[in-house]
């Protein structure tokens, strides 16, 4: 049995469905997640949602799976922890909008899928915690993701602790962008906000970060045949017609 489905076209959702369990990740579920990362159908959609069966969204990886790296060779133990790494990478590197559907509780690496995502909307009842230090070991493959979004401060502040924080603390400090009591209805809203966007634009959006020539990059793109769309849509009061490419 699959530790993940995935279905939709424009909108994509790919759902751990390991709920028995919390949706822990093992190797097979990253593996899963890695091979859906990387497939043409969601590199080509507009969007991905990130969520989750059951009760709760992610409690980071399986104790059971983390216990047995101690019959692992070297070799295969680094090579179970380069794959999480891989996996969030790629989660973060993925051309299109991702967002994250979080209900109940996001534990250590399950944190790190969130912080990894570019939007993040939360159940108000949903509780976080970077609780890696209370099973003796560190957030060390999540820390690229988390301490970007939330600073070094509350970083070490929770990595030190492990301590669990709340979903209101959790949208102070940037994690969460949206609180509801309504996640279908705000994945709704959210998807439309990003169909209703020009998708190569918001693939050069999210280039921004790195280092990039700003002024070269909007002088290619105000001359775009998507850019002009958007442009004769707002002169014309319409909406814009974008073409996915």
């Amino acid at each position: 049995m699959g530790r993940i489905t995935v279905h939709g076209d424009e909108i994509v959702t790919i759902t751990l469905a390991r709920h028995e369990v919390r949706n822990a990740f093992d190797r097979q579920m990253l593996e899963e997640i890695a091979k859906a990362l990387q497939s043409s159908h969601i590199v080509e959609a507009r969007a991905v949602i990130v969520a989750s069966q059951g009760e709760h969204f992610c409690a980071g990886a399986d104790m059971c799976w983390l216990q047995n790296a101690r019959h692992l060779t070297d070799q295969k133990n680094r090579e179970e922890t380069a794959l999480l790494a891989f996996v969030l990478h790629t989660l973060d590197k993925i051309p299109v909008p991702v967002c994250a559907r979080i209900q109940g509780s996001v534990r250590g690496g399950g944190l790190g899928l969130v912080a990894a995502c570019d939007s993040a909307i939360a159940s108000h009842s949903a509780s976080f915690a970077l609780s890696e230090v209370r099973i003796g070991v560190a957030p060390a493959c999540i820390s690229p993701y988390v301490i970007p979004k939330i600073g070094i401060s509350a970083s070490r502040h929770y990595f030190l602790t492990g301590e669990q924080f709340s979903a209101a603390r959790a949208y102070e400090l940037g994690l969460v962008h949206q609180l509801t009591d309504d996640l279908d209805g705000a994945i709704a809203l959210w998807s439309a906000a990003i169909l209703a966007g020009a998708p190569q634009a918001q693939r050069a959006a999210k280039r921004l970060e790195d280092s990039v020539d700003g002024a070269a990059l909007l002088a290619q793109l105000r001359v775009s045949e998507e850019a002009q769309e958007g442009i004769n849509a707002f002169l014309q009061k319409r909406a814009p017609n974008w073409i996915k490419k």
